[in-house]
């Protein structure tokens, strides 16, 4: 990837999640996604209805890039002082899925919602 096209793509995350944030008070990698025009809301509902087998389904970004935007949130999100907080996603009783790979990291990362202290009540850094 050319280096001028991943800084592009930093820059756009870093603006998504800052304006998700703002907008709602936390942010996560399916809001980034969303923002970045790469994941449908329709195709959330798909997922969270069970009519997609894993959210990267409904995905049709290259997956690197995918990778990238996800990878860079946490590092924005700290940068921010934003608190981690997993989230459950079930449909039933039954766990969604959002990698094909079902890597725990990927898991975790798309899991987890950056959250500001303010929304928590707690002082921030």
């Amino acid at each position: 990837m050319d280096p001028n096209d991943h800084e592009e793509l930093i820059a756009k995350v870093e603006q998504v999640a800052a304006a998700v944030l703002q907008a709602q008070g936390y942010v996560s990698a399916i809001d980034v996604l969303i923002g970045l025009g790469w994941l449908a809301r329709a195709r959330v509902e798909d997922w969270r209805q069970k009519r997609l087998p894993v959210l990267e389904a409904g995905i049709p970004t290259n997956p690197s890039r995918v990778s990238q935007a996800i990878a860079h949130l946490p590092v924005w999100a700290t940068s921010m002082n934003l608190l981690p907080s997993e989230t459950g996603y079930v449909a039933g009783r039954q766990r969604l899925r959002f990698s094909r790979s079902g890597s725990p990291e990927l898991e975790k990362a798309y899991r987890t919602h950056w959250v500001s202290p303010k929304l928590l009540g707690r002082p921030a850094g």
